[in-house]
């Protein structure tokens, strides 16, 4: 056999492992070129008292920060060193490949091969605005990349051996981990008994048990007495108050947020797939999807490109012009936009669950909205906030692509090396494309060696714990804090 022939050969069957090469060499890249920031330089001097201290410290942590005390815990451990600061970026290297993996197989019934390399574009094309901060941050990936991992196996774990005993600790322990996941691991639970009285199956009693489990897991997070201390210093938020947070999370991490753009167009495509797939013989089925249709791909193209005007003005220290009347139109717009795609996506996921029995799409995108729902009790939704849903949303977007490419491989006569060399191509801008977000991203790391790694005495500890405590205070309660920074959600022409 020629060389030419063993390369095509080799690409046909093994395109999937030349996606990962290019996802593992990016992020490999992006590892080891950054180093520790914000809250690690705390955990960090926390690693450097004795062990009852740490102890000491875990329980000051849990009394008035949060009740995220195994995410805490392993930052902790993790910032020890900095060989085991190594180790977690190698682990982590790891654990995307993993991440991947899972997505693939949650969301391909047919060819799996084509599900990673899918889920490998999509996660390189959410930006560095969620991953600086959810994914390579030490403190961050235990509190955001870890527990939406977690959540992922939970769900494979729950499909492949639902009546595994470790199901049940491992419902726990997703249930601890916090706010978001935690909520959506007891979800996924109550979820998979609403499928059963839907269909009527044999009653079960394990998704019981590990959805109490999971809520046992949950409360100590949601309930320790550090939680309710941030709860009150950021201030109570009423119905109207959430119903705000709640658009702002729309907006402002979503549909306004040039970090998953693609990914939002990517859920706009799959949907309207779906709605001309569903469209029947009624004339007004007929008259009315392919204008909503035109009308939802169209709005989020437009919505791109005011994204990216607002981004290269905001990147350049400009704003685009102001004009109440046209802030208006574009309001009512959006407005329209968001019902209409909302409306559709509910519509598409019903009709896949009745007609294909998809449960795993309905039930992510489920998760993925709940986990943005529960931002709304919180006056400020972090980008990195969105990462989970990002996950949940993928399992949706790699399960559409397969009926489309079967779709396509009906009325198209493409070569397969052809479509694959294109998916590889696909994947390789997309690396690019991250890695370009990663250059221009302006995060203040700081070297892991000029942070004080001297023995923390007890007074030292007092002070520091003490001095923190102030800083949180502040932070969340002073309306002029970071934190508090204004966001008008019905302004949609300047950057806010």
């Amino acid at each position: 056999m020629s060389t030419k022939l063993k390369t095509k050969d080799f690409i046909l069957h093994n395109y999937h492992i030349i996606a990962l090469l290019l996802f593992t060499i990016t992020n490999i890249y992006i590892l080891f070129n950054i180093n520790i920031m914000a809250d690690d330089s705390w955990y960090k001097r926390m690693a450097d008292c004795s062990l009852p201290m740490m102890l000491d410290f875990f329980k000051w942590h849990y009394a008035n920060e949060n009740g995220r005390l195994l995410a805490h815990v392993f930052a902790v451990l993790f910032l020890k060193s900095k060989v085991t600061f190594i180790i977690w970026k190698a682990l982590l290297a790891v654990l995307l490949i993993f991440y991947c993996w899972l997505i693939a197989k949650l969301s391909s019934s047919g060819n799996r091969k084509k599900g990673l390399t899918l889920a490998v574009f999509l996660y390189m094309t959410v930006t560095f605005g969620i991953y600086a901060t959810a994914v390579y941050w030490l403190t961050g990936s235990f509190n955001y990349f870890i527990p939406t991992l977690m959540i992922l196996l939970l769900m494979y774990m729950s499909v492949n051996k639902p009546k595994s005993p470790f199901l049940i600790i491992w419902s726990f322990f997703c249930g601890a981990t916090m706010e978001q996941t935690g909520i959506m691991a007891i979800g996924w639970f109550v979820l998979i008994v609403l499928d059963r009285i839907v269909k009527r199956t044999k009653f079960d009693i394990y998704p019981v048990l590990c959805a109490i489990s999971s809520a046992v897991g949950y409360a100590t997070v949601i309930l320790a007495p550090g939680t309710s201390t941030r709860v009150s210093n950021q201030g109570f938020q009423g119905f109207r108050l959430m119903m705000i947070n709640l658009l702002t999370v729309i907006r402002k991490n979503w549909i306004d947020n040039i970090s998953v753009a693609v990914m939002v167009f990517a859920l706009v495509i799959c949907v309207s797939y779906w709605l001309y797939k569903f469209r029947n013989r009624s004339s007004f089925s007929r008259t009315i999807t392919v204008p909503v249709i035109v009308y939802i791909i169209a709005a989020n193209v437009i919505n791109f490109i005011l994204n990216i005007a607002r981004f290269g003005l905001g990147f350049l220290g400009k704003t685009l012009p102001y004009s109440a009347a046209i802030n208006t139109v574009v309001g009512i717009l959006w407005g329209i936009y968001l019902l209409a795609f909302l409306a559709s996506a509910v519509y598409v996921l019903i009709r896949l669950y009745i007609e294909k029995h998809a449960f795993l799409p309905l039930a992510s995108s489920v998760l993925g909205v709940g986990s943005q729902i529960v931002m709304s009790a919180s006056n400020n939704a972090p980008e990195r906030t969105c990462f989970p849903a990002t996950a949940m949303f993928m399992i949706f977007i790699v399960y559409s692509a397969n009926f489309m490419y079967a779709d396509f491989k009906k009325h198209k006569k493409a070569k397969p090396i052809t479509v694959r060399i294109a998916a590889l191509l696909l994947c390789a801008f997309a690396c690019v494309y991250q890695l370009a977000f990663f250059t221009i991203s302006q995060n203040a790391y700081s070297d892991f060696d000029s942070i004080d790694s001297s023995t923390v005495s007890e007074s030292e500890f007092s002070e520091l714990t003490k001095d923190r405590k102030q800083k949180n205070n502040e932070f969340y309660s002073d309306p002029n804090s970071e934190w508090n920074a204004d966001y008008d959600v019905f302004c949609f022409l300047p950057n806010n």
